[in-house]
This record gives structure tokens, C-alpha cells and sequence, in this order.
């Protein structure tokens, strides 16, 4: 997919770098990693998370991989993401 999106709009999509592309959110961000991702590996996700500016938050989900994580576990989702959505700092008015 990546390959036939990129040259379908005339980019090259294997030469984006989330990392990149962090340093320029400019709204509270809330990263959600599963630890057994082999798609975005903990290393991955810690370089996308140093460069965003701003209120932040990285929640792990160990043991999950690629895959929905409200369905990997649905406790520590709502909580993760709630704790994120109702936290003063990063709520938008």
C-alpha cells in the first residue's frame, strides 16, 4: 500500500520519518504503544515521542503488538486515554 499510495500521489512513502514529523504537532499529543509492535519498536516510538513539543504523554501496552489496542485491553485503554482526554493541561476549550 505504501508503495502504490506514494507513487499514485506522487511521493516517496518509504522516505517518511514520523520522527520528522513530530517536532511539527502542535496540539497535546497521547502516543499509545503496543511493546511487541515489530512495526514500531520502542526505540521508534521513543524518538517520535522526544520530538513532540508540548504536553505529551506515552501510555505501553506490553505484550501487545500491531493491533487495536482498545481490543488488547479495553481497562487500561479507557484509562490511558481518559486520564489523557480529562488531565487540565491538555484539554482544549
Amino acid at each position: 500500500i505504501a508503495f502504490w499510495g506514494g507513487r499514485r500521489r506522487g511521493f516517496d512513502a518509504f522516505a517518511h520519518n514520523p520522527a520528522d514529523d513530530a517536532a511539527r504537532v502542535g496540539c497535546p499529543a497521547l502516543v499509545l504503544h503496543g511493546t511487541a509492535d515489530p512495526r514500531a519498536t520502542p526505540d521508534m516510538v521513543r524518538a517520535v515521542f522526544d520530538r513532540l513539543p508540548g504536553a505529551k504523554r506515552l501510555a505501553a501496552f506490553d505484550g501487545a503488538g500491531h493491533e487495536s489496542l482498545v481490543r488488547f485491553d479495553r481497562t487500561a485503554w479507557e484509562r490511558d486515554v481518559g486520564g489523557f482526554l480529562a488531565d487540565e493541561a491538555v484539554s482544549v476549550v
